[in-house]
């Protein structure tokens, strides 16, 4: 109920931290590369850039609530949402060209305990120099004030994007810049090199990246580089290669995740193979956790009897059915997206599988049938979501009034609830201090 009430609260904005022993057993390996950013998108005559349909001053003048302070499970989920929530504002604004207003909202990011601040900073690089910009992407450098290994990734990344550029010259100072930063980093050498080795197969330069990857002498760096090179070579359409790159690591958390992200390039007979090749984890957690995310890439081309058949192995992980009921959903398969959260016995999995079903029936503009769904279930809950997701998709479409009427209603049910009398109810405090004024704040400038 805490984790849910929390989603609740903050709206499509917030991020659901559910914390079991799985999730906390992956958090304590580095994360893998996310995948590049978008180039920015063009300038139009917009008067201003909008985020889900919402000007982006309006999230200026109500800031993100991160999570209700009575709800917060500790300090570092207070610093971590309120930061994430930030980062996606300054994007946007990067993405709409206005980089100065996004780099100096990462000011806004605290890192006391996270490293959003970072990854921001390294994504406006990225963004900044696939426009062009490359010395005030590099000059994006000095404000990472702690981590200081992603100083070293982000001039590599600025040097991604010389070589996508065909300026291999320029591509190549970067890069040895880049090296030059890590050999300056003590412990965390070994892992601004593995993040250096990934940016040059993302570069198309695959000999450089395994050599690089070949020197690091920490064992789990090395297996973190060789995981992430082997999605680049399935990105780059080398299946072969990045299955011989994945099957020569011995660690099977980094084997598993390199076999989902080649996965995420796969086409049906490749993602066949992979399955087979899951066999050869020992480890039986990471084992099914590389299967799920195979499941959701066979539902994404639509092979939904595959995907059900593989997801039979996983049946008792409720943590990893959860998301795969949302990918049902999401490719137009309500039938099996219910039918497999109702077989979710955990309710802190349960819970966030119908949620993201109902939203998922708003997305396709089934709006009566998700509030059936709402009925069907016998979740309050699961309505207030249904109805807040159909105000974001109004406000999308710029009919405020119309979303303002659906978060009323959010509203009116939210009160009906009767939670446990030491939490407040989060769902009002969310509505009536976030979601509506943002609205309020649209019909002015919409």
């Amino acid at each position: 109920m805490r984790n849910l009430l929390f989603y609740l609260a903050t709206g499509f904005l917030g991020i659901v931290l559910l914390t079991d022993c799985h999730s906390a057993a992956q958090q304590a390996k580095p994360l893998l590369a996310k995948d590049p950013a978008q180039p920015p998108l063009a300038q139009t005559a917009q008067k201003e850039p909008k985020l889900r349909g919402i000007p982006l001053s309006c999230y200026l003048r109500f800031p993100p609530l991160g999570v209700y302070p009575y709800q917060a499970v500790n300090t570092y989920d207070i610093v971590s949402n309120e930061s994430r929530q930030w980062a996606e504002i300054a994007l946007a604004y990067a993405k709409a060209g206005q980089f100065d207003k996004a780099i100096e909202l990462t000011e806004k990011l605290d890192d006391s305990l996270t490293y959003s601040q970072q990854e921001t900073l390294i994504e406006i690089a990225d963004l900044l120099s696939a426009a062009g910009q490359y010395d005030k992407a590099l000059q994006l450098v000095e404000r990472i004030k702690s981590e200081e290994r992603y100083k070293a990734q982000l001039v590599a990344r600025v040097a991604r994007q010389y070589a996508a550029a065909g300026n291999r010259q320029q591509a190549e100072r970067t890069f040895s810049r880049a090296l030059q930063l890590a050999k300056t980093l003590g412990d965390m050498q070994a892992q601004a090199q593995a993040e250096i080795a990934t940016e040059y197969a993302a570069a198309g330069q695959f000999d450089k990246a395994a050599q690089l990857a070949g020197t690091i002498k920490d064992d789990s760096n090395k297996a973190l580089a060789l995981a992430q090179i082997a999605g680049e070579y399935a990105r780059g359409g080398k299946f072969d290669s990045a299955l011989r790159l994945a099957n020569s690591i011995k660690d099977d958390y980094y084997k598993g995740k390199a076999l989902a992200g080649i996965g995420k390039h796969a086409t049906v007979a490749q993602l066949d193979k992979l399955v087979g090749e899951t066999d050869k984890i020992k480890d039986e957690t990471q084992q099914v956790a590389a299967r799920a995310e195979l499941a959701k890439k066979y539902v994404a081309l639509r092979q939904f009897d595959r995907a059900v058949r593989l997801s039979k192995t996983f049946a008792a992980h409720d943590d990893l059915l959860s998301p795969l009921a949302g990918e049902y959903a999401a490719a137009g398969r309500f039938d099996l997206a219910v039918g497999l959260a109702n077989s979710i016995k955990n309710e802190s999995w349960k819970q966030p599988a119908l949620l993201k079903i109902a939203e998922e029936y708003v997305a396709a503009g089934k709006y009566t049938e998700a509030l059936e769904f709402a009925g069907a279930v016998q979740s309050k809950e699961v309505k207030i979501w249904a109805l807040r997701a159909m105000a974001e998709k109004d406000a999308e479409a710029g009919e405020y009034a119309r979303a303002l009427e659906q978060y009323r209603q959010a509203q009116e049910v939210a009160k009906t609830i009767q939670p446990p009398p030491e939490y407040p109810p989060e769902a009002i405090h969310g509505i009536e201090e976030y979601s509506i004024p943002l609205i309020k704040c649209s019909q002015g400038q919409g």
